[in-house]
C-alpha cells in the first residue's frame, strides 16, 4: 500500500524511550526504524533493540526522516542546525509526535479500509491526504486572536474581552507572545463552530431565558459567560485550583447568580468530590453540560435523582475514553432521555491507550426527554 520508509531517531531520553516503545508495540510493515543517535557522544551499541550510531556515522545512511524525539525547543533548535549543517539529502526533519501521527494515519486508513460507516468513511478518504487529527476533516482552520490584558486593580491578573466581558486567566498561562504583546488563539473558535464534534449547542437543544444550569468542567469559564446574562442560576464545578481565582474574577459581576462548586463531579461525596444530587438537593435545573476529562459516566450516575425529577438538556463529553459513549446513552437511556450525537467523529490523540484502542469516537452526546 506503501512504499517502505526508513527512519533515523534522534534522542535516547525519555521521549526516545516512549517513541521506541511506541513502534515496537504497534510496527508497521512499510515503516522501519533504521537506528537512534544523539548530540551527546554515546558507547551504546542498541538502544531497545535498535542500533546506536554515532554523529560521524550517519552521513553515511540512507534515511527519509530524522524523527527528533525531545521536547526542549533549545535542544530542538540545535539538532535542527547541526542537521542542516553537516547533513545532505532529500530526507525529512520531523518532530516524534508528528510521526508518531504519520503512522496512526497509514494504520486508521489500513483498519477502516471496508468500514459502512458513512462518517468514517469520508474521513478515511480525507486522511489518505491528511495527517490525522483530533476532528480531521471536520477541523476548524478558523483563528481568531484574542490581546491579552493585564489588570492592575486584580492583582495584575490577565484577561481578554470575551463577548463584551473580561475572561481572566492564571497568572502563569502560557499565552502566545509577539512584538512584547500577549496573545490567545481561539478560545471557542477549536470547538464550537457548526458540524463540530465537540459541540454544545445545536437547534433546539439550548439553553433559555431563566434557565438554571451546571458547568461541569469550568476551565476558563466561556461556556457560561456565553449565557451568564440570561440564566437565573449556574452551578460552577471545577476542581483545578489554577483556575479558581481567575473563575473568581471573571464572574466577580454576576455572584447573584453564580454558586461555585471546587470540587470534581462523581459518584460520591468525599473531600474532593461531589455529586450532581447533592449540589442541587431539591433545586431544579434545566441544562447540564459536562466536559470532566472521562468522569462524565461517574457524574451521571452521581445524578439519578436530579436526572429524574427534571426535565433536563444535557450536552456530555464522551469522547475522552473507549465506550463512554455507549455507557452514557446507556445511562440516558435508562432514565427516559432521547439521545442524539453531535456531528461526525472524533479521535481522541491525547488518549494515552489510543495506538491500542484506534477508534473513532462521538464527542458529545445529547439528551433531553421532550
Amino acid at each position: 500500500m506503501f512504499d517502505e520508509e526508513k527512519l533515523l531517531v534522534w534522542c535516547m531520553g525519555d521521549k526516545g524511550k516512549f517513541f521506541a516503545q511506541k513502534m515496537l508495540s504497534y510496527p508497521i510493515d512499510n515503516i522501519k526504524v533504521i537506528g537512534f543517535t544523539d548530540i551527546k557522544n554515546t558507547h551504546e551499541e542498541t538502544f531497545y533493540g535498535y542500533p546506536v550510531y554515532k554523529l560521524n556515522e550517519i552521513a553515511e545512511l540512507l534515511f527519509d526522516y530524522i524523527v527528533i524525539a525531545c521536547d526542549a525547543e533549545d535542544a530542538r533548535k540545535e539538532i535542527k542546525a547541526w542537521i542542516n549543517q553537516k547533513l545532505k539529502g532529500s530526507f525529512k526533519i520531523v518532530d516524534y509526535i508528528e510521526m508518531l501521527n504519520i503512522i496512526r494515519t497509514k494504520r486508521l486508513i489500513y483498519k477502516y479500509k471496508e468500514s459502512e460507516d458513512a462518517e468514517i468513511k469520508e474521513t478515511v478518504n480525507w486522511l489518505k491526504s491528511h495527517t490525522v487529527s483530533v476532528r480531521n476533516q471536520r477541523e476548524n482552520t478558523k483563528e481568531i486572536i484574542y490581546e491579552v490584558y493585564s489588570d492592575g486593580s486584580k492583582g495584575d491578573f490577565p484577561y481578554v474581552n470575551f463577548k463584551g466581558k473580561r475572561m481572566y486567566f492564571p497568572k502563569n498561562y502560557n499565552f502566545r507572545t509577539e512584538n512584547g504583546k500577549r496573545y490567545l488563539v481561539n478560545i471557542v473558535e477549536n470547538d464550537q463552530y457548526d458540524g463540530s464534534p465537540h459541540l454544545y449547542m445545536h437547534d433546539i437543544h439550548r439553553i433559555n431565558r431563566n434557565d438554571v444550569i451546571v458547568d461541569a468542567g469550568v476551565a476558563e469559564g466561556n461556556f457560561t459567560l456565553s449565557y451568564i446574562d440570561i440564566v437565573s442560576k449556574a452551578y460552577l464545578v471545577e476542581s483545578n485550583e489554577s483556575w479558581l481565582e481567575a473563575l473568581q474574577l471573571t464572574f466577580a459581576p454576576y455572584k447573584d447568580k453564580v454558586v461555585f462548586v471546587p470540587k470534581m463531579l462523581s459518584d460520591e461525596d468525599t473531600e474532593n468530590s461531589i455529586t450532581l444530587d447533592t449540589i442541587l438537593q431539591n433545586n431544579k435545573v434545566d441544562f447540564v453540560k459536562m466536559d470532566i476529562e472521562g468522569a462524565e459516566t461517574s457524574a451521571l450516575l452521581g445524578g439519578i435523582n436530579v436526572l429524574r425529577n427534571n426535565d433536563v438538556k444535557l450536552s456530555v463529553c464522551s469522547y475522552h475514553r473507549k465506550k463512554d459513549a455507549e455507557y452514557i446513552r446507556f445511562i440516558l437511556e435508562s432514565l427516559g432521555y432521547k439521545v442524539s450525537y453531535a456531528q461526525g467523529y472524533m479521535f481522541f490523540l491525547y488518549d494515552n491507550n489510543i495506538d491500542e484502542t484506534l477508534d473513532f469516537r462521538h464527542g458529545v452526546i445529547y439528551g433531553q426527554r421532550n
